[in-house]
């Protein structure tokens, strides 16, 4: 947001340089990417760090079950429960898909 807010308000030393104007523009505009590619790459680095490998239930089901949020159309297997977030078998998941 910071950098959004500088970009609007940004007084360079464009009205003496036009190539002072063409690098400035084009460095303020690569930093709003990469400010966007780290907040992109950090999202995908703290997920993997974060991935939930299941929970081993033996009674339940033989494989471990991994807490899915969004769910469509899934019934649990021992109360017939319909739900749009739960636990799931991994091992199902990726035979059936």
């Amino acid at each position: 947001m910071f950098q959004g807010i500088k970009a609007i308000s940004f007084k360079g030393v464009w009205a003496h340089d036009r190539a002072a104007m063409a690098a400035q523009g084009s460095l303020l505009g690569l930093s709003v990417l990469l400010i966007n590619f780290e907040s992109w790459l950090m999202k995908r680095i703290v997920a993997a760090a974060t991935s939930d490998e299941g929970h081993l239930v033996l009674r339940f089901h033989p494989h471990p079950l991994v807490y899915r949020p969004k769910l469509s159309g899934h019934r649990c297997d021992l109360c017939r429960e319909k739900g749009p977030a739960m636990y799931r078998c991994q091992a199902r998941a990726d035979r059936l898909e």
